[in-house]
């Protein structure tokens, strides 16, 4: 369907890429992307680091794939479906590069959706800040620039994250989404690209990015796992309908013609059909809130403290596709009512909790069913020597936690904790939180109290000592860290590995 519009009243066409087409379509981009100077530069930089150029490996994290290339040629190739979140994702990856014959020293991860998990990542730069840098042909130039831009974009980052093993930056370069929307907008004359693909929507205006929104492609799909043709439908129109706004703010020619273009894990669906579980399925339910938190709210929380508001066949047992069914048939009728979502608090604390197998994981479970402890805090998690589920939240694993008896005779788990704050500390979630708070799993936490102590350092790098028994100390049942704190340790944390005695602590 394609027709011409005014810049006034927008109408649209909608196109749906096969796997061999958008194959073709990236190819032909390939060469537009390849002579991009910031690509260049990003090399560049790679080279002046002194890194062997067959032996750099660039990873371009997209929401639905990620997109691996070197230096020595600029080969690409897509591996979709492959997310770097995790150390383990990536180590993954590493080894399928190894059966292909790839063997890689260094990694740079270019982050192209918003935020990066910090892996084996050699650097990221800021490229945003070569824009001033005058573009100049040939080699040198460009690692001139380069060199000229990294003082300034090594601030702007290390004070933002604290990080010298790695950085990690809120706003780096897209990947290949431009140079597809410049070859798409060159193959269909078309004047207003968007590009629909797993998670969200990318739109661009003669191959300028104009704006982003989520849209998760996993909505295409109905209860029984096929694809949902009214649901599309009605995505697409909500894509129209924000387009159609979101282009009232742009200065367009009396004609304009707008493709929409559904790729990667959207272009999926629609043409593989992909199977999901029902647990994944698309039901009647708050805007507020995703199909698996309202499913597991009602499997872990509703049925504990309200099974009489449930019909017979829906229990504590009952597996996730029964009470997705019985949701999407009764649409909520009857049902135990979900909670709204709580905006963060005043300041906002993540806390945490290492729990071994035993319990301590079966306390987690019961803080976790009440909403107390680090439950009742903004953000939370837990960390184990057993990986399994707590009311529908995973916990990490840390490996061994055995530990031997220290000099006070206390548990000698300094090593289990340092490995456990590094774990922490290498993920960007914490960063979002103004305090960051350690607490067992037998200690008794009022997050609400404590922020009543914790309101008058906001910003500051401290930590809080507990406990005056003879003098002034932290004891260790609850540790709490402004994120600024924790910053600076990430940054010298090598300084205190190599220079204090904690093996016997």
């Amino acid at each position: 369907m394609s027709m011409t519009v005014t810049a006034t009243q927008h109408s649209f066409q909608h196109i749906f890429l096969s796997p061999e087409e958008e194959a073709a379509l990236e190819r032909r981009t390939l060469f537009q992307a390849k002579k991009d100077r910031n690509e260049k530069a990003l090399l560049e930089y790679g080279l002046s680091c002194g890194l062997s150029s067959r032996k750099l490996l660039i990873l371009s994290v997209g929401s639905s794939s990620t997109q691996a290339y070197d230096a020595s040629d600029l080969s690409l190739s897509v591996h979709s479906g492959t997310k770097v979140c995790s150390r383990e994702a990536l180590q993954e990856l590493e080894g399928k590069l190894k059966a292909e014959g790839r063997d890689y020293e260094c990694l740079l991860l270019i982050n192209s959706i918003g935020f990066a998990v910090k892996p084996e990542i050699t650097r990221l730069v800021d490229l945003k800040d070569l824009e001033d840098s005058p573009e100049l042909p040939g080699v040198p130039p460009l690692r001139a620039a380069l060199e000229r831009a990294l003082p300034k974009a090594e601030k702007k980052v290390v004070s933002r994250h604290k990080g010298t093993e790695g950085y990690q930056c809120d706003q780096l370069i897209n990947d290949f989404s431009i140079a597809l929307a410049e070859g798409a907008l060159a193959e269909h004359t078309a004047d207003v690209i968007v590009d629909w693909g797993g998670a969200s929507f990318k739109v661009f205006l003669k191959g300028r990015k104009i704006g982003s929104e989520r849209m998760d492609a996993n909505e295409l799909l109905c209860s029984s796992g096929e694809l949902d043709r009214k649901r599309l439908q009605e995505l697409i129109q909500q894509i129209e309908t924000k387009l159609t706004k979101l282009l009232e703010q742009e200065d367009l020619r009396t004609e304009c013609k707008v493709l929409i273009v559904q790729t990667g894990r959207a272009r999926e669906l629609y043409y593989r059909n992909l199977q999901v579980a029902k647990a994944h399925s698309n039901v009647t339910k708050p805007a507020t809130h995703s199909n698996a938190t309202v499913v597991l709210w009602h499997k872990w929380i509703g049925v504990v403290e309200n099974p009489g508001g449930y019909p017979h066949g829906v229990w504590r047992g009952s597996n996730r596709a029964t009470i997705q069914q019985w949701l999407h048939d009764t649409k909520f009728l009857g049902a135990y009512p979900v909670p709204v979502k709580k905006a963060k608090g005043s300041p906002s604390i993540y806390c945490f909790s290492v729990a071994r197998a035993g319990p301590e994981i079966d306390n987690m479970y019961m803080q976790r069913q009440s909403g107390t402890g680090i439950f009742a805090c903004d953000g939370h998690a837990v960390y184990s020597n057993t990986n399994t589920t707590i009311d529908g939240i995973r916990t990490i694993p840390i490996g061994n936690t055995d530990s031997g008896l220290s000099v006070d005779h206390t548990a000698a788990n300094s090593q289990v904790f340092m490995r456990t704050w590094m774990t922490l500390l290498n993920n960007n979630d914490w960063w979002h939180y103004d305090f960051v708070a350690k607490v067992d799993p037998d200690a008794v936490l009022f997050p609400e109290r404590m922020r009543g102590h914790l309101s008058w350092h906001v910003g500051q790098p401290v930590f809080f000592l507990n406990c005056a028994k003879w003098h002034p100390m932290m004891y260790g049942a609850l540790e709490v860290f402004s994120k600024q704190a924790l910053g600076r340790y990430l940054a010298q944390h090598g300084k205190c590995e190599s220079g204090l005695p904690f093996w016997s602590w």
